[in-house]
């Protein structure tokens, strides 16, 4: 249970192999957000009630603990898997919090969980726009991110060809490698960022 100031105290529950288990806590502690499954113990999938969810997303980036967040941004996924969350709403959190995380590793994952959800979650007719949005959201982080920062300007370069899905975006690609899109002219490209480019040129 996340108090108000971000300190956590953890409750002991056991699950019974029936259907529904419920366990009492004390509301006069005004507790702000619950993360089932605290530090991972147990192999289930979890879902965030709707306070929480508002709670955690507003206040990510407040929440010391890497594990704590690796769960709530899976639970995050797992809710569009299960049609509990739309990718609208999941775009919308990503581009809110993901500047601020921290973790390359969890920053890499949350890149590849929302191209996922994009390419597997969501009606085609939506899919080009949170495509586009995307791939111009990666580009802003690119222009604010220390060049010191080498593990992110690698992980979102590779993330800007993935997010051109569009005719508008894979020619914006095919640009970069021709030296010809301003957005991205301070950015070489590798090899396989190369490839990419030729093979989005034959799909334009």
């Amino acid at each position: 249970m996340f108090k108000e100031d971000f300190t956590v105290e953890p409750m002991t529950i056991i699950l019974k192999p029936q259907e529904v288990n419920e366990f009492e806590y004390d509301g006069g502690k005004n507790f702000k957000g619950m993360l089932l499954n605290y530090e991972d113990h147990s192999f289930v999938k979890i879902m965030i009630d709707k306070v929480s969810l508002d709670f955690f997303e507003n206040n990510l980036d407040k929440i010391k603990d890497a594990m704590s967040r690796t769960l709530i941004w899976k639970s995050f996924f797992d809710m569009i898997k299960d049609a509990k969350m739309t990718t609208h709403k999941y775009v919308d959190i990503v581009c809110k919090n993901i500047v601020k995380e921290s973790s390359d590793s969890i920053f890499e994952k949350q890149l590849d969980y929302i191209f996922a959800a994009i390419q597997s979650y969501t009606p085609s007719k939506f899919r080009g726009e949170l495509y586009d949005k995307m791939f111009n959201f990666v580009i802003d982080i690119l222009h604010t991110i220390d060049e010191k920062e080498e593990n992110r300007i690698v992980i979102l370069k590779a993330r800007v060809c993935n997010f051109a899905q569009t005719p508008t975006t894979k020619q914006k690609v095919v640009d970069w490698r021709d030296k010809k899109y301003p957005a991205l002219e301070k950015y070489e490209m590798s090899i396989g960022h190369q490839w990419k480019a030729v093979v989005k040129a034959f799909t334009l």
